[in-house]
């Protein structure tokens, strides 16, 4: 008896559904749903979340709702908020925008913004001044063109306050110049640490490849020493692994001199060429230097230093080469000589790390970004 019951019992459920899908949608419809919240997203980019002129740091973290049906309970609580990050997680996440970031001084002929997007009026003459970023102890981390250098005061305001994407034909040759001096030594691996996590963060449309992004690589000190033509190697894992390989037999102490004047003319002459597999003119690439140091040259008279440094930025300039620096516990005197190379082509050019384990630390939280996949043209400068 209890299995005929059962058999017409299944019998009329067919009969009322004819398919999977209609029972679903009775029982959806019939039923009450609480309200869900999916699992918290962490965005790792620390951003600034106080007013402006404040030190007050923060990564998003956001999560999707699924709503309440038929009189089940509403969630409660936030959709998003922001986490704590601290100065060097801010240091981190402005160095890795401002490499990824196109220059704001678009050439005739470079990629355009995609459409719907509106670069800055005058963009082949367009250049960025800001004040230096200083943390709550009054150390200057971040400096870029200052705003007392006549004609280099124009602002960029016209651009969207986030960063905005820019066609993925773009393509960059990325120098990292490494100061291996004695006063480095062997932290010198600490150094190869950041060019390889930036090196992994571009990933997809500009990942490392023959027509996207090239790498390459010269250590210096009282001489140079190339370590990494830009088309040595176009895969990732192959640079990386090159540069460990150098890393571990070249851990001698150091005794020679910062000659960065000499560095950044062998950068110049010698590194952006087409015999290191450099792209020289050619359309729609640009060409970038990232420069490590721990100090300002010291193979020259200070008194000249900041002058020298300034005629070295016009010739870089000239020839289309952008340079941004990372210092590591240098003076305050010494932050301000070193923005001199500074161009304006980003807000900040110059970022500064208080000793060696920050630098570690800088190094860690790139590692913990989320890689780059497409050129960006950086927000406006802060007033």
């Amino acid at each position: 008896m209890r299995i005929e019951i059962l058999v017409i019992l299944v019998a009329n459920f067919c009969k009322a559904f004819s398919t999977e899908e209609e029972w679903i949608t009775d029982v959806v419809q019939r039923y009450p749903r609480d309200c869900l919240w999916v699992a918290w997203y962490t965005d790792r980019r620390c951003v600034r979340i106080g007013p402006s002129g404040t030190n007050i740091y923060g990564y998003k973290r956001y999560r999707r709702m699924i709503p309440a049906l038929n009189g089940g309970k509403n969630c409660t609580g936030v959709s998003e908020e922001y986490l704590p990050c601290t100065e060097t997680d801010y240091l981190a996440t402005s160095l890795l925008t401002t490499i990824a970031s196109a220059s704001i001084k678009l050439e005739a002929g470079h990629s355009k913004p995609r459409e719907g997007r509106k670069p800055p009026q005058d963009s082949t003459n367009v250049t960025a001044c800001v004040d230096d970023h200083v943390d709550s102890n009054g150390n200057v981390r971040m400096a870029g063109r200052p705003c007392t250098l006549g004609s280099s005061k124009t602002r960029v305001d016209s651009l969207d306050s986030q960063s905005q994407e820019v066609s993925a034909t773009n393509a960059k040759d990325v120098l990292f110049l490494l100061d291996k001096s004695a006063s480095v030594g062997p932290n010198l691996s600490k150094f190869l640490r950041l060019a390889k996590a930036i090196t992994n963060s571009f990933c997809g449309p500009i990942s490392v490849a023959k027509h996207s992004t090239r790498i390459g690589m010269m250590t210096f000190d009282r001489t140079q020493h190339p370590l990494l033509n830009f088309d040595q190697y176009f895969e990732r894992a192959a640079i990386i692994d090159h540069v460990d390989a150098y890393a571990k037999f070249n851990k001698k102490s150091l005794r020679d001199r910062t000659c960065l004047i000499d560095a950044l003319s062998y950068t110049r002459d010698q590194m952006f060429t087409r015999k290191r597999g450099a792209r020289v003119n050619i359309q729609g690439v640009e060409r970038l230097a990232v420069l490590m140091t721990d100090g300002c040259d010291d193979c020259r008279d200070q008194g000249e230093l900041p002058t020298a440094l300034m005629q070295m930025r016009e010739t870089l300039e000239r020839q289309g080469i952008s340079l941004i620096t990372v210092l590591v516990g240098s003076n305050p005197t010494c932050v301000k000589t070193m923005s001199a190379l500074a161009d304006g082509s980003q807000c900040y050019q110059v970022f500064r790390a208080m000793d060696f384990d920050e630098l570690d630390m800088v190094s860690r939280a790139v590692e913990l970004n989320e890689c780059v996949d497409t050129w960006m043209i950086s927000p406006a400068c802060s007033a």
